[in-house]
């Protein structure tokens, strides 16, 4: 089983040299938060949290919370110091205005694919 495994990241890999990467493709639709990382998984936008808010994940104890658990709290709640003025405060302010659209329900965290029109990743498109 492992060896499959094996072969689809050696595939995704080869892919990748060759100009197309598929990870880049795929993001988190995020459900309950349970199984989608707050700052290394791509779930709100185009690119990880962490990478759009660099000054605030440097500031984050947890770099691995899940969303449930971020979300549960103040989004500061985990930083290992205030927020300073300036710059930081803007930057929060920011996150915390964005993650007001956000809501979680009862479902499972999912992948989801931008390659396919109803954004469920298939091995196999079915045929019609």
């Amino acid at each position: 089983m492992s060896s499959n495994w094996c072969s689809i990241v050696r595939e995704l890999h080869l892919l990748k040299d060759k100009g197309f990467d598929f990870k880049s493709h795929c993001k988190k639709r995020v459900g309950n938060g349970k199984d989608t990382r707050f700052w290394h998984d791509r779930w709100f936008g185009d690119k990880p949290l962490s990478v759009n808010f660099p000054r605030l994940f440097a500031l984050e104890l947890n770099k691995d919370v899940s969303v449930a658990v971020k979300m549960d709290t103040l989004v500061n709640h985990s930083f290992r110091r205030s927020v300073r003025d300036g710059l930081e405060q803007q930057l929060l302010v920011e996150l915390s205005t964005l993650l007001e659209s956000v809501s979680l329900s009862n479902s499972q965290d999912r992948w989801i694919c931008d390659l396919t029109g109803d954004g469920v990743f298939r091995v196999k498109e079915p045929m019609y």
